[in-house]
């Protein structure tokens, strides 16, 4: 009896003490919980705190930048009040000039600015009026008036030499030529070095005769030349340009003749047309002619040539002429005057008297001089008239000199 009684406490012992176990365990998972709670919103007031403190923060550096703005506009308003109030002088009545501040300096440096570049525009509209209704065969030149009747002044000298003298190109004066072929200087320049050399220096004394804004074109067909190859002459043409400080390629145009879809063989179909410009204090003022070329096509047709004149495929053809004094008359503002220092038979003096143009050629060969001084313009265009009385003609050094070619 008292084994079991025994027993019995023992066992409500142990049910007592499990279930004071499981309530410990029931308060301690509780008081845990609790403490994530609290941890958590612990958590969620310091980020709300550092975000209220950031944005006190923010709003401090909002305040002082509208504090230095303020003041800023009102020193900029002291400056301005200063300049108006009416100063105090002890200086004699006509040295009474107030200087002008910094600000009103660059307010009219771009107020100025602004004036000369809606002035340039206008006088770059007005000129392209002008150049639009100019009448081809009536250029406006710079001397004379424009109904006077065209001259045409021929000399019969060594162009270089010519071109050596100060003002041979004036101002209103375009140089258009084609400077000669091996063939045709072999008396004084007999292998290809020397007539390479003489190319060269002749297109270089052109271009250094040009004056400022002077502009000078170049009709050149290459060759092909046993040992050699092609013979590039535009390339000869700009190397030589490379050497004249201020001088520009204003554009590069292709002249043909005959079909252009045939092989050729050796005798090429083709000629350069170059362009070249004296640009104004050596590029430090821009170039009102920068668009120079825009009117001519880049492929033009040769045309004719003289056919009734013995060695006529070294002339220049009659529509390649034409075209750039055509393009010269319309766009080249003054321009008055044609001069070609190597003129052979006188194409461009002649098609340039067509267009109401003053005419100067030389040529060292008598022959060629008295050919120049008679060509007939219209007749060259039309192909049918092969000349006419020749105007007037200005013999140089050479005419009794050079035997007849």
């Amino acid at each position: 009896m008292e084994s079991g009684a025994a027993s019995g406490r023992s066992a409500v012992a142990l049910a007592a003490l499990g279930g004071a176990l499981a309530g410990l365990l029931a308060g301690l998972a509780l008081a845990r919980q609790g403490a994530k709670q609290q941890i958590r919103s612990i958590g969620a007031a310091s980020e709300q705190q550092q975000q209220e403190q950031q944005q006190q923060r923010q709003q401090q550096q909002q305040q002082q930048q509208q504090q230095q703005q303020q003041q800023q506009r009102q020193q900029q308003h002291n400056e301005i009040g200063r300049d108006k109030k009416p100063q105090k002088h002890t200086d004699p009545p006509m040295q009474r000039q107030q200087s002008p501040t910094q600000h009103q300096q660059d307010a009219a440096s771009s107020t100025n600015s602004i004036n000369n570049s809606i002035n340039k525009q206008h006088q770059q509209q007005q000129r392209k009026q002008q150049q639009q209704q100019l009448p081809i065969r009536v250029p406006v030149r710079a001397s004379g008036q424009p109904g006077d009747p065209p001259r045409r002044e021929v000399v019969c000298a060594d162009a270089l030499e010519w071109l050596r003298q100060p003002g041979v190109v004036p101002r209103g004066a375009l140089v258009f030529t084609s400077l000669p072929d091996m063939s045709e200087v072999k008396e004084f320049a007999p292998t290809f070095e020397a007539w390479e050399a003489f190319f060269v220096k002749a297109a270089q004394s052109i271009l250094e005769a040009l004056p400022t804004g002077g502009v000078a074109v170049f009709y050149q067909t290459d060759v092909r030349r046993p040992r050699f190859g092609q013979v590039s002459k535009a390339y000869l043409v700009m190397n030589a340009a490379t050497r004249v400080k201020g001088v520009r390629l204003r554009w590069h145009k292709i002249c043909h003749f005959g079909s252009i879809d045939q092989p050729s063989v050796n005798s090429l179909q083709f000629t350069h047309l170059l362009c070249f410009s004296k640009v104004i204090d050596d590029g430090a003022v821009e170039d009102e002619d920068f668009d120079l070329g825009t009117t001519i096509p880049d492929l033009v047709s040769r045309g004719q040539k003289p056919q009734w004149l013995r060695n006529s495929m070294r002339c220049q053809g009659a529509n390649a002429t034409a075209e750039v004094l055509k393009w010269a008359v319309r766009r080249l503002t003054g321009i008055h005057t044609v001069i070609d220092p190597f003129c052979g038979a006188g194409t461009v003096l002649a098609i340039g008297n067509e267009f109401g143009l003053h005419a100067v050629g030389v040529d060292i060969s008598p022959k060629r001089f008295r050919q120049a001084g008679k060509l007939d313009g219209a007749g060259l265009l039309s192909g049918k008239a092969p000349s006419k009385g020749g105007p007037h003609v200005e013999e140089g050094p050479h005419a009794e000199e050079a035997e007849e070619d």
